[in-house]
C-alpha cells in the first residue's frame, strides 16, 4: 500500500506543477498580446498632427511690430481677438504670447482693453460684422489704434457718419486672401496682414525662425505697396 501511495502521492504533486506551468505560460501569453495590441495601435492607427507653430507667432510678433512702428513706439491701443475656443486654441494662445512679448519688449504701448470677437462658420477669414466694427470703433474713438486679429468687416469702411477729427489707425490680420485693397483707397486702413496666394509661396529653404516663416506665408501691406495686393 506504502508503494501506491508513494506513485499516486508523486503523481498528484507533478499535476500541481504542471498546472502552474500552464498558469504562467497563460499569463505571459496575455501580458504578449496586450502589449502587441498597444504596439499595433501606436504604429498603425493615426495620431493628432503636430501643429508648426512658427508661422503663427511670426504674425504675433509682426503685428506688434507694426504697431510699433505705425504708433511710434507709445500710444494706447485697443486688440479684437476671436472667441471661439480662446482658451482650448494653442494656435490662438501662441499667437496672443507673441505678440504681447514683442509689443512690450519694442515699445511702451499700453493695451487699453481687448474685445473677444465671435466668429462666424459663414465667415470664418472675415469675424467681425459691419455693426460690430463701428460699434467699437465709437466706443474707442480716443485711442490711437486699434489692431484686429479677427480681419475687417466686408463692406467699406468709409464712415460719413462719424465727426471729422482724428480716429483710431487701424492695423488688420487677416486668416485669408480676402479682397482688401478697398480698405486702403479710401484710407480707413493702416496696415494689413494677410496670406501669400499659394501660387506666391516660396518652396525652397525650410524656414528656421518664426519671422522666416511668416514671410514664406504671410505679407505686409502699408500705404507704399498696397497697389500690388492681389484681388
Amino acid at each position: 500500500m506504502s508503494f501506491i501511495a508513494t506513485i499516486f502521492g508523486g503523481g498528484s504533486q507533478d499535476n500541481t506543477d504542471a498546472h502552474k506551468r500552464k498558469t504562467i505560460v497563460a499569463i505571459v501569453a496575455v501580458v504578449v498580446i496586450i502589449g502587441s495590441i498597444g504596439w499595433l495601435a501606436r504604429t498603425m492607427l493615426p495620431t493628432t498632427p503636430k501643429i508648426n507653430l512658427a508661422p503663427f507667432i511670426g504674425v504675433g510678433e509682426t503685428l506688434a511690430e507694426q504697431t510699433a512702428k505705425v504708433l511710434s513706439g507709445h500710444g494706447r491701443i485697443v486688440v479684437l481677438r476671436e472667441s471661439v475656443h480662446l482658451t482650448e486654441s494653442v494656435v490662438i494662445k501662441s499667437q496672443w504670447k507673441a505678440f504681447q512679448d514683442s509689443l512690450k519688449a519694442n515699445s511702451n504701448i499700453e493695451i487699453a482693453a481687448v474685445e473677444n470677437i465671435k466668429m462666424t462658420e459663414q465667415n470664418p477669414g472675415i469675424t467681425i460684422t459691419r455693426e460690430e466694427f463701428d460699434t467699437l470703433l465709437k466706443k474707442y474713438s480716443t485711442v490711437n489704434a486699434i489692431v484686429s486679429f479677427v480681419g475687417l468687416p466686408e463692406e467699406d469702411l468709409s464712415r460719413p457718419d462719424v465727426p471729422a477729427g482724428p480716429t483710431p489707425k487701424i492695423i488688420a490680420y487677416f486668416y485669408a486672401s480676402s479682397p482688401a485693397k478697398q480698405f486702403f483707397a479710401n484710407g480707413s486702413v493702416t496696415v494689413i496682414i494677410r496670406p501669400r496666394l499659394m501660387a506666391e509661396v516660396n518652396t525652397g529653404a525650410t524656414p528656421k525662425s518664426p519671422r522666416e516663416w511668416f514671410n514664406k506665408y504671410y505679407q505686409v501691406f502699408d500705404e507704399s505697396n498696397y497697389q500690388t495686393m492681389p484681388e
